[in-house]
Parts: C-alpha cells; sequence; structure tokens
C-alpha cells in the first residue's frame, strides 16, 4: 500500500515526476510571473537549494512539448491555477554541465559531446518544427557553438521562440580551476576559449529579432565563472540579489514549520516540533538574499 503520507523526494530534480507521483512540493511557482519580467536571467545560491528542480519546472511550465500534461504536472499549483499567456509557448534547450566529465584531458570533447547529445534531445522532440533538413543543418557546423548559431538564425527565420535554460553552469569550471590551477582555467573561459565561445554564441542568439534566442535562465553557486566569460556575455541580469527572488529557492521558517506540523499531525513525526526547530535553525538558518528581503531561509 501507498504511504499515508507524501514521500519526500529528497535527491529528485524532476518536476514532472514528483508532481505526478504527489511527493511533497513546497509551491513555488507564483515565482514565475516576476521572472517572466527578465529575460535573460542569472541566479546563483548554495548546493541543495533546489536550483534543479526549479529549471526542471521551468522547462515543464514553459516548453510545448509537455503542454499535453500541463494540467495534470500543475495541478493545485499557483501557476496551475492562474497560468500566464508565455505558458507552453517555447521550445527550451536544457544544459545540465555537472554531467560534463572535468577531465582536463578531454575536457573540451566531453563539453562538445554533452551539448550536441542535448541539442539533439530537444530537435527530436519538435520534428514540426525541425524537419530533417532542418536538423541536418543545423548539426552540420564541426562545433557546439557553431551549432547554436544555426539554430538560433533557423529559429528567428521561423519565428521559433527558445527559451535555453543551464544548470550546474559553473560546475566543471570551478572543478579545473580547485585542481589544475588558474591557467588551465583561463584556456577555456577566455580568449578564444571553448567555454567562452559558448556564451558568446548565446549573445548572438539573443540578437535575432522574431525568435531565436527570447529567453535565458542559468544557474550555478559561483559568480566567478560568470566574471570571466562576461566578455563575450552580458547581457545576463543576475537577480541573485534581488529582493524578489529571495524565496524562490530554499524555505523559509513557515514553509518548514507546516511540513514538521503536517507529518507530525499524520504520526509519522514523533519528535517535538519546537526543539527540532531549533536544531534545524542551528544548522540552516540565516540565508538571506538581499538587504531588504524580510525573510530567512
Amino acid at each position: 500500500m501507498p504511504p499515508a503520507h507524501p514521500r519526500i523526494p529528497y535527491g529528485e530534480a524532476d518536476f514532472r515526476r514528483i508532481r505526478l507521483n504527489r511527493w511533497l512540493y513546497v509551491d513555488k511557482t507564483r515565482f514565475l510571473r516576476r521572472l517572466e519580467q527578465e529575460r535573460y536571467a542569472f541566479l546563483i545560491r548554495p548546493r541543495r537549494f533546489g536550483k534543479s528542480l526549479w529549471i526542471s519546472l521551468l522547462e515543464n511550465y514553459y516548453d510545448r512539448f509537455w503542454a499535453d500534461g500541463f494540467n495534470a504536472t500543475f495541478a493545485g499549483t499557483d501557476i496551475g491555477q492562474h497560468p500566464t499567456g508565455e505558458q507552453s509557448r517555447y521550445v527550451t534547450l536544457r544544459f545540465n554541465f555537472s554531467a560534463v566529465n572535468d577531465k582536463l584531458e578531454t575536457l573540451e570533447r566531453e563539453f562538445e559531446t554533452y551539448c550536441l547529445i542535448a541539442l539533439r534531445g530537444t530537435l527530436r522532440r519538435h520534428p514540426d518544427l525541425f524537419p530533417e533538413a532542418a536538423v541536418r543543418d543545423i548539426l552540420a557546423p564541426p562545433s557546439i557553438a557553431s551549432k547554436l548559431s544555426e539554430l538560433f538564425w533557423y529559429a528567428g527565420d521561423h519565428d521559433i521562440p527558445l527559451y535555453v535554460l543551464i544548470d550546474e553552469y559553473d560546475n566543471f569550471a570551478n572543478t579545473v580551476l580547485a585542481y589544475h590551477g588558474a591557467e588551465a582555467y583561463h584556456s577555456f573561459t577566455h580568449g578564444g576559449g571553448f567555454y567562452r565561445n559558448f556564451f558568446a554564441t548565446l549573445k548572438s542568439g539573443a540578437d535575432r529579432s522574431g525568435g531565436g534566442l527570447e529567453r535565458l535562465f542559468i544557474t550555478g553557486v559561483s559568480p566567478v565563472n560568470m566574471d570571466d566569460v562576461t566578455s563575450g556575455f552580458n547581457i545576463g541580469k543576475n537577480i541573485s540579489l534581488h529582493s524578489d527572488f529571495n524565496e524562490m529557492v530554499g524555505f523559509t521558517e513557515p514553509e518548514v514549520r507546516r511540513l514538521v506540523d503536517t507529518y507530525r499531525d499524520l504520526g509519522v513525526f514523533n519528535q517535538d516540533v519546537e526543539t527540532a526547530m531549533g536544531i534545524m535553525s542551528g544548522w540552516y538558518n540565516g540565508y538571506r538574499f538581499a538587504e531588504e528581503a524580510a525573510t530567512d531561509l
């Protein structure tokens, strides 16, 4: 028999899977309306804050591929009850750079291979927009940067709105910087480095009218890498310290208290609530990402 209480989806970052299985989800969908005011946004947060789940939420909400399942996936959420006009409008291209093998000797090849797989997956999901001839043209150039350029030109010419999502943008770059030093790190984030070229291509895609790269959301844990590629990519707005987004990921104390009370009432949490809240506050409380924000996380 299934449990009488919602499962806590520890380690799960697939929004659709969590929702369809009716696992525990603290509704953050109201922030989508405010985020839509920023076309190209960049957010940094500590690890384990739910950034990957947020990326998955964006993909499920905006990608036309998931439109048929929208009602089931977003049932009961704030945005499900009051969707915006942008819902299910886009073709999303999603990258998670934690999937890139960070071995220095093969880093560029691994990056190119991973991005190609992600791009192919996106094109396969939308055969009505990208017929075989278009797919061949988009995938023909040798590098992922040039492939993306082809994609942006095609999308712009055919009024196809693209939304690029990048999770863990700084994952392998931080590893290289920590274990191989600044020279190795600079080799791909500066000058003609492949990573800098990737972001320069995103900027060029944003210059296309009537399509191309219409929206972009990037997340990671450190601003260092974005500072280093900013000469090639300077269109993203850093919303990390904006009070409007302080609570977009992570839990407030009232949210945690409601969860603890709920599981206590269901008979699956048998500790004293105040004692538990005190322990959690001591270890995890105190994050505030904007001086004018009124709430800690």
